[in-house]
Protein backbone atom coordinates (compact mmCIF):
# COMPACT_ATOMS: atom_id res chain seq x y z
CA UNK A 1 0.00 0.00 0.00
CA UNK A 2 2.48 2.28 0.86
CA UNK A 3 4.50 1.95 -2.67
CA UNK A 4 1.56 2.77 -4.58
CA UNK A 5 1.12 6.23 -2.25
CA UNK A 6 4.55 7.20 -3.21
CA UNK A 7 3.65 6.12 -7.04
CA UNK A 8 0.01 8.87 -6.77
CA UNK A 9 2.77 11.06 -4.56
CA UNK A 10 5.25 11.41 -7.24
CA UNK A 11 3.12 12.07 -10.19
CA UNK A 12 0.88 14.25 -8.13
CA UNK A 13 4.07 16.58 -7.39
CA UNK A 14 4.86 17.18 -11.17
CA UNK A 15 1.24 17.66 -12.05
CA UNK A 16 1.11 20.56 -9.42
CA UNK A 17 4.57 22.15 -10.30
CA UNK A 18 2.72 22.13 -14.17
CA UNK A 19 -0.36 23.80 -13.15
CA UNK A 20 1.29 26.30 -10.90
CA UNK A 21 4.08 27.40 -13.55
CA UNK A 22 1.42 27.61 -16.18
CA UNK A 23 -0.90 29.92 -14.05
CA UNK A 24 2.39 32.27 -13.28
CA UNK A 25 3.22 32.71 -16.78
CA UNK A 26 -0.29 33.62 -18.11
CA UNK A 27 -1.04 36.32 -14.95
CA UNK A 28 2.72 37.51 -15.54
CA UNK A 29 1.63 37.55 -19.37
CA UNK A 30 -1.49 39.39 -18.81
CA UNK A 31 0.06 41.35 -16.53
CA UNK A 32 2.92 42.68 -18.91
CA UNK A 33 0.27 43.19 -21.30
CA UNK A 34 -1.40 45.18 -19.49
CA UNK A 35 1.75 47.21 -18.54
CA UNK A 36 2.57 47.78 -22.06
CA UNK A 37 -0.95 49.12 -22.78
CA UNK A 38 -0.80 51.34 -20.00
CA UNK A 39 2.79 52.64 -20.95
CA UNK A 40 1.42 53.22 -24.21
CA UNK A 41 -1.59 55.55 -23.09
CA UNK A 42 1.12 57.36 -21.25
CA UNK A 43 3.10 57.66 -24.55
CA UNK A 44 -0.28 59.34 -26.22
CA UNK A 45 0.07 61.79 -23.36
CA UNK A 46 1.92 64.91 -24.97
CA UNK A 47 2.12 67.05 -21.62
CA UNK A 48 0.97 66.30 -17.98
CA UNK A 49 1.01 68.55 -15.32
CA UNK A 50 4.13 68.21 -12.99
CA UNK A 51 5.20 65.50 -15.19
CA UNK A 52 3.36 62.86 -12.51
CA UNK A 53 3.08 60.03 -15.32
CA UNK A 54 6.82 59.68 -15.77
CA UNK A 55 7.38 59.92 -11.98
CA UNK A 56 4.59 57.06 -10.87
CA UNK A 57 4.35 54.98 -14.38
CA UNK A 58 7.03 53.21 -14.75
CA UNK A 59 8.31 49.67 -15.39
CA UNK A 60 9.87 49.84 -12.18
CA UNK A 61 6.54 49.90 -10.15
CA UNK A 62 4.08 47.36 -10.10
CA UNK A 63 1.30 48.50 -11.81
CA UNK A 64 -1.45 48.31 -9.29
CA UNK A 65 0.87 51.01 -7.47
CA UNK A 66 0.09 53.27 -10.45
CA UNK A 67 -1.05 56.31 -9.43
CA UNK A 68 -5.02 56.36 -10.48
CA UNK A 69 -5.77 52.57 -11.00
CA UNK A 70 -7.71 50.18 -9.43
CA UNK A 71 -6.69 46.64 -9.56
CA UNK A 72 -8.79 43.47 -8.50
CA UNK A 73 -7.04 41.89 -5.80
CA UNK A 74 -8.06 38.14 -6.99
CA UNK A 75 -6.21 38.40 -10.55
CA UNK A 76 -4.35 42.04 -10.23
CA UNK A 77 -6.50 43.41 -13.23
CA UNK A 78 -7.08 46.93 -13.49
CA UNK A 79 -10.80 47.31 -13.22
CA UNK A 80 -10.55 51.60 -13.18
CA UNK A 81 -8.93 54.01 -14.75
CA UNK A 82 -8.72 57.34 -13.59
CA UNK A 83 -6.72 60.19 -14.90
CA UNK A 84 -9.67 63.14 -14.68
CA UNK A 85 -8.52 66.46 -13.94
CA UNK A 86 -4.80 66.05 -14.20
CA UNK A 87 -4.16 68.46 -17.31
CA UNK A 88 -3.86 65.35 -19.30
CA UNK A 89 -2.92 66.90 -23.09
CA UNK A 90 -2.98 64.36 -26.00
CA UNK A 91 -4.60 61.34 -27.61
CA UNK A 92 -6.85 58.41 -26.46
CA UNK A 93 -4.46 55.55 -27.09
CA UNK A 94 -6.25 52.29 -28.94
CA UNK A 95 -4.19 50.31 -26.21
CA UNK A 96 -7.03 51.23 -23.84
CA UNK A 97 -9.03 48.45 -25.47
CA UNK A 98 -6.25 46.15 -24.11
CA UNK A 99 -7.25 46.60 -20.55
CA UNK A 100 -10.16 43.36 -20.85
CA UNK A 101 -11.32 43.93 -17.06
CA UNK A 102 -11.77 48.11 -17.21
CA UNK A 103 -14.87 48.66 -16.23
CA UNK A 104 -14.84 52.41 -15.51
CA UNK A 105 -12.57 54.70 -17.38
CA UNK A 106 -12.47 58.62 -16.39
CA UNK A 107 -10.48 61.25 -18.70
CA UNK A 108 -12.79 63.71 -17.78
CA UNK A 109 -11.75 67.50 -17.78
CA UNK A 110 -8.36 67.16 -19.45
CA UNK A 111 -7.59 69.14 -22.77
CA UNK A 112 -7.75 66.07 -24.41
CA UNK A 113 -8.06 65.65 -28.25
CA UNK A 114 -8.74 63.65 -31.17
CA UNK A 115 -11.29 60.58 -31.63
CA UNK A 116 -12.11 58.03 -29.17
CA UNK A 117 -9.91 55.00 -30.99
CA UNK A 118 -12.24 51.80 -31.87
CA UNK A 119 -10.44 49.79 -30.13
CA UNK A 120 -12.09 50.88 -26.90
CA UNK A 121 -15.40 48.52 -27.99
CA UNK A 122 -13.27 45.38 -26.73
CA UNK A 123 -14.51 46.89 -23.42
CA UNK A 124 -16.82 44.22 -23.00
CA UNK A 125 -17.05 44.63 -19.11
CA UNK A 126 -16.99 48.70 -18.99
CA UNK A 127 -19.67 50.14 -17.20
CA UNK A 128 -18.68 53.80 -16.63
CA UNK A 129 -17.20 55.60 -19.36
CA UNK A 130 -16.60 59.53 -18.67
CA UNK A 131 -14.90 61.37 -20.97
CA UNK A 132 -16.60 65.17 -20.78
CA UNK A 133 -14.82 68.93 -20.70
CA UNK A 134 -11.82 67.56 -22.68
CA UNK A 135 -11.61 68.37 -26.61
CA UNK A 136 -12.78 65.17 -28.38
CA UNK A 137 -14.46 64.99 -31.55
CA UNK A 138 -15.74 62.36 -34.21
CA UNK A 139 -18.98 60.59 -34.44
CA UNK A 140 -20.15 59.23 -31.38
CA UNK A 141 -22.68 56.63 -32.23
CA UNK A 142 -20.36 54.39 -34.12
CA UNK A 143 -17.97 53.65 -31.59
CA UNK A 144 -20.01 52.88 -28.35
CA UNK A 145 -22.95 50.52 -29.11
CA UNK A 146 -21.33 47.42 -29.26
CA UNK A 147 -20.29 47.83 -25.46
CA UNK A 148 -22.98 45.20 -23.40
CA UNK A 149 -22.65 46.47 -19.57
CA UNK A 150 -21.86 50.40 -20.53
CA UNK A 151 -24.76 52.29 -17.84
CA UNK A 152 -23.33 55.62 -17.96
CA UNK A 153 -21.36 57.92 -20.71
CA UNK A 154 -21.01 61.02 -20.35
CA UNK A 155 -19.07 63.12 -23.28
CA UNK A 156 -20.45 66.69 -22.55
CA UNK A 157 -18.38 69.32 -23.84
CA UNK A 158 -16.82 68.04 -26.69
CA UNK A 159 -17.09 68.11 -30.27
CA UNK A 160 -18.45 65.09 -31.00
CA UNK A 161 -21.28 64.86 -34.16
CA UNK A 162 -23.95 62.22 -34.39
CA UNK A 163 -26.69 61.51 -32.26
CA UNK A 164 -27.32 58.76 -29.44
CA UNK A 165 -29.49 56.24 -29.76
CA UNK A 166 -31.18 55.47 -26.63
CA UNK A 167 -31.92 51.20 -27.28
CA UNK A 168 -29.28 50.55 -24.53
CA UNK A 169 -30.58 48.40 -21.29
CA UNK A 170 -33.06 49.83 -19.11
CA UNK A 171 -30.24 51.31 -16.78
CA UNK A 172 -28.52 53.09 -19.83
CA UNK A 173 -27.84 56.80 -18.77
CA UNK A 174 -26.24 59.39 -21.55
CA UNK A 175 -25.13 62.55 -20.67
CA UNK A 176 -24.29 64.46 -23.74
Amino acid sequence: MNSQLNGVHFHFVPTVLVLLYFFISRTTIAVVEVQSSLLAFKDNITYAANNFLAKNWSVETPICNWFGLTCDSSHLRVTFLNRSHMGLVGTISPHLGNLSFLRELDLSNNPSHGSPPRELTRLRRIKLIRLSFNHISGEIQSWFVPLPKLELLEVRYNNFAGKITLHFQHNFVAKA
